[in-house]
């Protein structure tokens, strides 16, 4: 064994279950390395159940007493449901700060932990790891560090706030982060949350879902999208229409039971997307779409019955 090519291992290893990888640790050191590298390689940790509290203090206690491990992080997916006891939150912050070789990091929280939570987190994410992609809650304001990451290319604000609606005034405020992290290239996505899951998917201006598709099957930066039923897509012009028809077709697989979209626009492009023939394309690209909203910026408004 001691001759197989490590690159052939790895691949081998990269095919076996966390059950099994942990069998594999044990026969010596060389398989122990090559098998901690893909155990650690993507963690996803939740507080749902007392059995995951257990497994989500033992791992937060391993990644911050070992440098070794925590470099091996690239996806660190955390859920929080009840409360940190201060032990659990040092840890946490002693394994973010570790993750030198951070990718794609993914925070959720109820509301009522924020307060325990958001000043440690900012200060793990002044670290020196570099993010491609980055879920947070609303709650949490790290526009200054947000800004900084120069491999950022997608942000997901999880907000647990009321129901979004199309309107002047939210939209003005959307469009002003856009802004503001455009020159970046961000693409920025905000999703809204009723009774704690995911219901409402908001695309703010220049979002590429080009990025969605390609990265999120390997990240959980949309997790739980099965039950998210309303998506808001900004367009800048009628050839946005156009181009984005059959990626429309690869969007639905990721959210299947999206039953509202809301098309918003300027207000010169409203009528001509209206009658578009791109628009009947996009419809049928969603099998359980029931509704369809088309909204220019100053509030004029559209509604369709998008099938019976």
């Amino acid at each position: 064994m001691n001759i197989l090519p490590v690159e052939i291992a790895e691949t081998i290893l990269s095919k076996c279950s966390q059950n099994a990888l942990t069998r594999v640790a044990r026969i010596s050191r060389f398989f122990c390395t090559l098998s901690e590298k893909i155990l650690y390689a993507n963690i996803h940790l939740d507080t749902a159940e007392y059995t995951h509290a257990v497994a989500l203090r033992g791992c937060l206690r391993t990644l911050s007493g070992c440098i070794q491990k925590a470099d091996h992080v690239k996806m660190f997916n955390l859920y929080i449901f009840k409360a940190l006891q201060e032990s659990e939150l040092d840890d946490l912050c002693a394994a973010l700060v570790r993750m030198n070789n951070l990718k794609f990091l993914s925070l959720d929280m109820e509301s009522y932990h924020a307060s325990a939570l958001q000043n440690i987190i900012k200060n793990a994410l002044r670290s020196s790891f570099s993010l491609s992609a980055l879920r947070i809650p609303s709650m949490m304001k790290c526009d200054s560090w947000i800004a900084s990451q120069q491999y950022l290319e997608a942000l997901v604000i999880s907000d647990y706030h009321e129901a979004w609606a199309a309107g002047v005034e939210d939209e003005t405020c959307l469009r002003a982060l856009a802004r503001q992290l455009s020159p970046l290239k961000k693409n920025i996505f905000v999703i809204k949350n009723h009774h704690g899951w995911p219901n409402e998917l908001i695309t703010l201006p220049q979002t590429s879902f080009c990025w969605t598709m390609k990265q999120a099957t390997t990240t959980r930066l949309f997790a739980f999208s099965q039950f998210i039923s309303v998506l808001y897509v900004f367009l800048d012009s009628i050839l946005d229409i156009q181009w984005s028809v059959d990626l429309y077709t690869e969007v639905s697989l990721l959210f299947p039971a999206i039953q509202t979209l809301v098309l918003v626009t300027g207000d010169k492009d409203l009528e001509q997307i209206m009658n578009s023939s791109d628009i009947t394309r996009m419809i049928t690209a969603f099998s359980k779409l029931r509704l369809l909203r088309m909204c220019s910026w100053d509030g004029q408004e559209t509604t369709l019955l998008a099938q019976s």
